[in-house]
């Protein structure tokens, strides 16, 4: 298929509101074509990774086996006195992890490409947009495990689930809205163990319209 194709189909689907799966695959399926077309799937590796987490059922490719290993030396640490405690997490791991969750490179390579493409970028610079868009692909990627081929050489976690949450916790912060939450949950390696992690995807309040 041809690249100027393609790039029409992302400007048609970016020029409307995002609200259903099914537009998110389409979307992530139509830009993982254009990234094997351009031979950047290296240049936008995370981009290219959750791209085709939303069309597998199961990851355990590179990009996965990075998200496995940080989780796994976060429970190490976290339950390395025996008893769970995050803040035993050195800063630096919990900031990667954070980022891991909010899926920060995710959107910071989308709107690199649209940039570079010349296409609509409201969907990654606008922060509500964004929220609703990754509220939409949580529920795709729901379910589809991250894995570790060499299992074995794991010493707490072996593979991280994500799910969403069908009630949230709190519906407001003082930073503004929930929009929705994930959980992150992880397979250990001893069956006796497990661990969650929740990120919340908090937006500020819409301003309401001047009558």
């Amino acid at each position: 298929m041809a690249e100027p194709s393609i790039i029409e189909k992302l400007r048609r689907e970016l020029a409307t509101e995002i609200t259903t799966e099914r537009q998110v695959v389409y979307l992530l399926a139509e830009v993982r074509k254009l990234l094997e077309l351009r031979n950047e799937k290296s240049k936008y590796f995370a981009l290219n990774f959750y791209c085709c987490w939303a069309l597998h059922t199961k990851m355990d490719q590179s990009g996965a086996e990075r998200i496995v290993k940080r989780f796994d030396q976060a429970h190490g640490e976290a339950t390395a006195n025996g008893k769970p405690d995050l803040n035993a997490v050195n800063a630096s791991l919990q900031r990667a992890l954070q980022e891991t969750m909010a899926a920060a490179k995710f959107r910071v390579e989308l709107e690199a490409l649209l940039t570079a493409l010349g296409l609509p970028v409201e969907l990654t610079q606008r922060d509500y947009q964004w929220a609703k868009f990754l509220s939409l692909y949580s529920e795709v990627i729901e379910e589809c495990p991250l894995a570790i081929e060499s299992a074995a050489s794991m010493q707490h976690v072996k593979a991280v689930t994500v799910y969403k949450l069908r009630e949230l916790p709190v519906k407001e912060t003082e930073d503004g809205i929930v929009l929705f939450g994930i959980e992150w949950r992880l397979e250990c390696v001893n069956p006796k163990h497990q661990g969650t992690w929740t990120m919340l995807f908090i937006v500020p309040p819409q301003p309401i319209p001047a009558v």
